[in-house]
């Protein structure tokens, strides 16, 4: 399998995650991909702390704490360009460049992850030796979880731009609402006019009104 046809899958349940997002939240993939950020830096740097890589940790968390907030305000960005973008209907180059940046640095990400857990996950364990071994192979699947989720969040901004809408709470409850009210109007009784205050007003002449 070639790499665009891999990426083509890749995309495809991007976008259809993006899709179910936008309609069960009704927020854009920017909103997504800022979680998904968020939920993978916290991931990794507990994972670490959990292993005991304090090392590591104490160089990646300040890392982190300076390009994360920038992917946060750079997606932003992004999605509204994307919006002006498909109100003029031209396309913006600077667009198209970040999308390049999110693709190598989404599987990038991914593949550092992976490759990371799946060596420490497949190192041979010694507790009389290693006591803490299990600690390591259990922080390393959530600093790998945490991995992916950031790579995730890459390839998210590579997906369609969806504008904004209602929630499915808010849709549903619109949607119940304007039912109840028809259903109350269609059984609601219809006014009639009685024979006595007719015959009344018109001088007992109903007759004449048929």
């Amino acid at each position: 399998m070639s790499f665009k046809k891999l990426d083509d899958i890749v995309m495809k349940g991007v976008n259809a995650g993006v899709h179910a997002w936008n309609w069960t939240t009704g927020r854009g993939k920017a909103d997504l991909s800022n979680l998904l950020f968020a939920g993978g830096m916290i991931a990794s740097d507990a994972g670490l702390i959990i292993a005991s890589n304090y090392l590591i940790a104490g160089l990646l968390i300040p890392l982190q704490g300076i390009a994360i907030p920038s992917c946060i305000l750079t997606n932003k960005k992004v999605e509204k360009s994307e919006m002006k973008a498909l109100n003029s209907g031209a396309l913006d180059p600077g667009i198209e460049k970040i999308k390049y940046l999110c693709k190598f640095f989404g599987y990038t990400t991914g593949i550092i992850s992976v490759a990371a857990t799946a060596i420490t996950q497949f190192s041979p364990v010694d507790l009389e030796k290693n006591p803490n071994s299990y600690n390591k192979q259990i922080g390393s699947l959530i600093t790998g979880a945490g991995g992916l989720m950031m790579g995730s969040a890459f390839q998210v901004m590579r997906s369609d731009y969806l504008p904004p809408r209602k929630n499915v709470v808010r849709r549903a409850y619109e949607r119940a609402s304007e039912y109840a009210k028809k259903l109350s109007e269609a059984i609601q009784p219809q006014p009639q006019a009685q024979p006595g205050l007719v015959s009344a007003f018109y001088g007992g002449k109903e007759d004449e009104l048929i």
